[in-house]
């Protein structure tokens, strides 16, 4: 219902045919419009503020600037949503900041240097500066994508972001929160201060890029969702890293997360359905970037380091303050035609439930490790199933390892096993 609402309402803005209304604030700025066509020319670094700032199906704005490390800070103060449903382009970075939201239509085309996208304002003089950028407000205002967006960098900061259509970029960030910092530079760029406001990320669609960013402070139940597809394919010189982070609220995952690296934390991680996470060689953490509550590998989820042909398996590293149920499937496995099986770490500081599969093994080298990291150790006769997991899932009073017979069988069969 709600993307059907958009889907309706972006409908209604051919009534308000391209950006209008604007009053420069810094910088040297020329606007020039046509029947279909808005061009912003601009030099290094300009701020301009505008009544509507949408483009229908068919028209374009394309921004002019010195070159790409050259920036233009729109600033919409009308009273009402940016509709973007035809091309936005621009050879420098775009900030499009509406308290209202941003809607990006399903046959929207976005190409531009830079992007970033808020509901949320920033100090001019922080811009001007060059340096990190502090955004805040309180607006609950969306921005929701069903269409095309690519560039250098994509940034998408609110109160709530829906991803259903695709972002390609070498960076991507979807943010939610009343106060948001975003750096210049650095492995991380965004920051968020936490918020007790309802605020959640709903990945749908895909991104594709070298790093992806998907963060949340919400302490309500679901913060971040992703049954989508995400992946950060790695270069000669950088590996491709995803974190997804909700400090206080729950990341969900039933989609497909592709990178070296996957980084993954919150107060419950679940995944479930299809949910891949897959790192070929790499290392995939959960659980390490900040405490996490509990963590639960689903049946059918699957976690996957192996190595192909050639090559050294990755490390799989899943931590928990309180409970970690295992009931999917984890390879570490060695390439097939050499390399060794990798490492595997599972640690419940309250309880660890493990029934699923852990393969590290290695046709052509040596098997990979398994370390059990629980408070106490509890081993059920062979075929005696755990409780089936739900997303209600929390902390027995047990406070000890729960491991099948047949599943630490076919750990060991899979290589050595350390229990802790």
């Amino acid at each position: 219902m709600r993307l059907a609402f958009f889907i309706m309402a972006a409908t209604a803005a051919s009534l308000f045919s391209l950006p209008s209304g604007h009053k420069v604030k810094q910088g040297d700025v020329q606007v020039t419009k046509s029947e279909k066509e808005l061009l912003i020319q601009s030099g290094r670094r300009a701020v301009v503020h505008w009544d509507k700032f949408s483009v229908d199906r068919g028209e374009r704005a394309r921004f002019q600037m010195k070159d790409s490390k050259s920036s233009v800070l729109n600033r919409v103060s009308g009273g009402e949503r940016s509709d973007i449903l035809g091309k936005l382009e621009s050879n420098g970075k775009v900030y499009l900041l509406n308290p209202k939201g941003v809607l990006i239509g399903p046959e929207a085309q976005i190409n531009v240097h830079s992007l970033v996208a808020s509901t949320l304002d920033v100090l001019d003089e922080e811009y001007l500066n060059g340096n990190e950028l502090r955004f805040f407000g309180s607006e609950k205002g969306s921005i929701v994508n069903m269409g095309e967006v690519e560039g250098h960098s994509v940034f998408l900061l609110a109160g709530s972001v829906e991803n259903h259509g695709k972002i390609k970029a070498e960076r991507v960030a979807l943010a939610t929160g009343n106060k948001i910092l975003l750096q210049p530079k650095g492995e991380q760029r965004i920051f968020i201060e936490a918020s007790g406001a309802e605020e959640s990320i709903d990945n749908r669609g895909k991104i594709e890029a070298l790093t992806t960013e998907i963060k949340n402070s919400s302490p309500y139940v679901l913060a971040v969702r992703s049954s989508g597809t995400i992946e950060a394919t790695a270069t000669e010189k950088r590996n491709g890293k995803i974190f997804l982070v909700a400090d206080k609220g729950t990341v969900e995952v039933d989609g497909t997360l592709r990178a070296s690296q996957v980084d993954m934390s919150g107060d419950q991680v679940y995944l479930y359905g299809n949910a891949l996470i897959d790192a070929p060689e790499g290392k995939v953490n959960i659980g390490r970037l900040t405490p996490t509550r509990n963590v639960v590998l689903f049946p059918e989820s699957k976690v996957t380091v192996s190595a192909s042909e050639m090559g050294d398996a990755g490390e799989v590293y899943i931590y928990s303050e309180g409970a970690t149920a295992h009931y999917g499937i984890i390879e570490a496995c060695g390439g097939l035609k050499g390399g060794n099986g990798g490492f595997v770490e599972l640690s419940g500081k309250m309880d660890l439930g493990l029934e699923g599969r852990i393969e590290r093994g290695a046709p052509m080298g040596t098997p990979g490790e398994l370390l059990i990291d629980p408070k106490n150790a509890t081993i059920t006769a062979a075929g005696g199933p755990l409780p089936t997991p739900s997303l209600t899932f929390g902390v027995s009073s047990a406070a000890s390892l729960s491991i099948t017979g047949a599943s630490l069988g076919s750990a060991l069969d899979s290589g050595p096993v350390t229990i802790e």
